[in-house]
């Protein structure tokens, strides 16, 4: 660090937003939906404030909690809208949470052989994680006006699996064969920092990306017809509820002296 008032001032300002005692732990109200179609801009737009992002085929707009709960409501009406979690989500400033939706699926992986043994041959087996993915990494600013988030968001659909036919002859039968699974996925990524008034609610839209069978409604015939190949709108909602219930954020921090404590950090 440069030896100078003005840095070290700079410096200690953006540690104290992670080391703070006042920080305390907030509740952040995060919810994962995916929709069927993406007409849901057709009402919405008008109370939405678009947002400038990187990453493309993202959208992302503030709205107020107000309309923020209006839309939430509208959304649970539509017979093609999937709600993946919890909404409210404790958490310590600086510290990440993920938010996971997934399910485990089985799945032949491979073949053995084993001349000394019957039979002649193992399966060997596995597992891949289908699903909903988000990580959430929050840090208000030190008057509380403000929120910094690095938000990570993935799908990771299994399309289907590929049969493979392997041969594992044995002296009873030379012409045995068994089946092992290839699996066929489509997968989508968001990595993103945002920057937004604490009053206000952060609404991300990833676009018409993969969705796996958790994210699909669940009737097959509106499957069918709203998605054909599966694809879903999935919408991400980040709002800031206030402090958590140990949380100190309410007292006044203590005044800086020039022996700074950071319990062991530095």
């Amino acid at each position: 660090v440069y030896h100078t008032r003005e840095m070290q001032t700079m410096v200690a300002s953006i540690v104290d937003r992670f080391l703070s005692e006042s920080a305390g732990s907030q509740v952040f109200g995060l919810r994962l939906l995916t929709v069927g179609t993406p007409n849901w801009r057709t009402k919405a737009l008008p109370m939405l404030t678009p947002v400038e992002v990187q990453t493309p085929g993202v959208d992302a707009w503030l709205l107020s909690k107000e309309n923020a709960a209006r839309f939430v409501a509208e959304l649970r009406r539509r017979p093609d809208v999937v709600e993946h979690n919890s909404p409210n989500l404790v958490l310590h400033l600086g510290q990440t949470q993920t938010v996971n939706r997934t399910r485990p699926l089985p799945q032949v992986r491979s073949v053995q052989q084993r001349p000394d043994a019957w039979p002649s041959h193992e399966l060997k087996m596995g597992q891949i994680e289908e699903g909903l993915t988000a990580e959430l990494s929050p840090l208000l600013s030190q008057d509380g006006r403000h929120v910094d988030a690095v938000i990570k968001f993935s799908v990771t659909p299994v399309e289907k699996f590929m049969p493979v036919w392997i041969d594992v002859p044995t002296s009873v039968d030379p012409r045995q064969r068994t089946q092992v699974q290839v699996p066929q996925t489509s997968g989508w990524r968001m990595h993103e920092r945002f920057r937004w008034p604490a009053d206000q609610v952060l609404l991300i839209s990833c676009g018409m990306v993969p969705a796996p069978a958790i994210a699909r409604p669940k009737s097959p015939v509106l499957t069918k017809a709203i998605f054909g190949a599966p694809r879903a709108d999935a919408l991400v909602l980040v709002e800031v509820k206030g402090p958590g219930p140990n949380s100190s954020a309410g007292q006044t921090p203590a005044a800086r002296t020039g022996n700074l404590k950071y319990r062991g950090r530095y």
